[in-house]
């Protein structure tokens, strides 16, 4: 009757407060994505003067050629292209390529364009992907611990300030090498792994990190390394109940598997097996490509001690690996893991073949995962480990910067080699 006579009824207050709490979940979505796409930026803008960085040394030339025959020949291989002259016929005089297509594919368009400079796009938009990763977890935790989310804590703006200017990430970022979008693929699957429990929409955001981390194989195989670090990611949120466990892995998984099948099956009908075995530098690179006789030489602690040299805050999240406040914090453990499988793993690779920086790229995102919990969980402690962050990232910043001026370095050196206090060279 009220309503009759045009009378506008009074809300309830069930419907006020669910007003109201729709009002502060889109403010602070606003809030997320503003500072998130900021820190994008920022790292757009740092790789501003490598635009015009020529592509022609290393791999680059060879991700560009392959990209060109796929585009314009349907060949996924090297063959009749005057490169071959430059490379082991061993390694890359062959029907298929050894690594799956999906990088090539994304430069495709690109190499029909003409536009080699602008193929670097797809590796800008990787690191972008690595922080909107960092950002995706360390909301998640902090929605749903006492402190709630604020997009203006150091909890959340500094691990992003880190990965956004990271040198590793940038250098690999200015390049055309498939490190660079496996690193942005694996650290966006592990972020959706990660906030799958806590979303309402838990089966649909698990398929979809296990699509991605399909994507992520299809760009290189080493991504399989990232499937262990779901699997403890879903073994921490499971609170130890195998039914639950066994139900998440299967559904996130499952895509993964299914995406990458079919490039094992084409493999294994050309060679007979599911990965390449004639990876490891034969006689002819070694004595005609300097740069990978050196990197074969390396000792087996190069990316352990190295990666500290060039971002001290490795060697600080390692320094709580044993803290038992850091350890319950989820965060924390998630980034711990997530180094020291892709450290481990990636150091086991490599000492069966050479020793370069960027194959550990997509550990870089884990570092700043693992510091980002450090920093939720340390409580009175945290103005000190605001600053060892901010210097942290101040002095690797700092070593970077020489990655953005000159276009012939195609490997990472810190301060201390550059100065001639450490060496890994032969």
């Amino acid at each position: 009757r009220h309503g009759a006579q045009g009378v506008t009824p009074i809300p309830s207050v069930e419907s006020t407060r669910r007003t109201q709490d729709g009002r502060k979940i889109n403010s602070a979505a606003r809030g997320f994505w503003t500072v998130t796409l900021v820190f994008v930026a920022f790292s757009f803008l740092l790789k501003l003067p490598t635009w015009n960085f020529l592509h022609n040394r290393g791999d680059e030339p060879i991700y560009w050629q392959l990209s060109r025959n796929l585009a314009r020949h349907g060949q996924y291989n090297l063959a009749g292209t005057p490169i071959l002259k430059k490379l082991s016929l061993h390694a890359y005089d062959r029907k298929l390529f050894h690594h799956p297509p999906l990088y090539p594919v994304l430069l495709a368009p690109f190499a029909l364009w003409g536009s080699m400079k602008s193929a670097v796009l797809v590796s800008w938009a990787s690191h972008a992907l690595c922080i909107i990763a960092v950002a995706l977890i360390l909301r998640s935790w902090l929605q749903n611990s006492a402190e709630g989310f604020d997009e203006w804590s150091a909890c959340f703006w500094l691990p992003l300030l880190g990965v956004s200017a990271d040198p590793l990430l940038t250098l690999m970022s200015t390049k055309l090498w498939t490190d660079g979008l496996l690193t942005g693929l694996i650290a966006l699957s592990l972020s959706l792994f990660f906030i799958a429990s806590r979303s309402g929409r838990q089966r649909t955001v698990l398929f979809s990190a296990g699509v991605v981390l399909g994507l992520a194989l299809l760009t290189k195989i080493v991504a399989v390394l990232a499937v262990a670090i779901a699997a403890a990611i879903l073994w921490f949120q499971s609170d130890r109940n195998w039914k639950s466990f066994a139900k998440s892995a299967a559904l996130g998984i499952a895509p993964a598997a299914l995406l990458l099948l079919p490039w094992l099956v084409v493999f294994y009908r050309e060679y007979g097996e599911l990965t390449p075995n004639w990876l490891r530098p034969d006689e002819w690179t070694l004595k005609h490509i300097p740069f990978v006789a050196a990197a074969a030489e390396r000792p087996i602690s190069y990316y352990l001690i190295k990666t500290g040299m060039i971002q001290p805050l490795f060697f600080l999240g390692l320094a709580f690996a044993l803290n038992r406040t850091a350890l319950s914090n989820l965060t924390y453990r998630t980034g711990l893991v997530w180094c020291l499988v892709f450290l481990a793993g990636v150091t086991a690779l490599s000492n069966a073949s050479v020793y370069q920086m960027r194959y550990l790229g997509p550990m870089v995102p884990g570092l700043y995962v693992m510091f980002g919990g450090l920093l939720q969980c340390a409580h009175r402690r945290r103005p000190p480990l605001v600053l060892a962050g901010l210097l942290c990232i101040t002095y690797a910043a700092a070593g970077g910067a020489l990655y953005l001026l000159v276009a012939d370095h195609h490997e990472m050196y810190s301060f201390l080699e550059w100065g001639g206090f450490v060496s890994f060279e032969p």
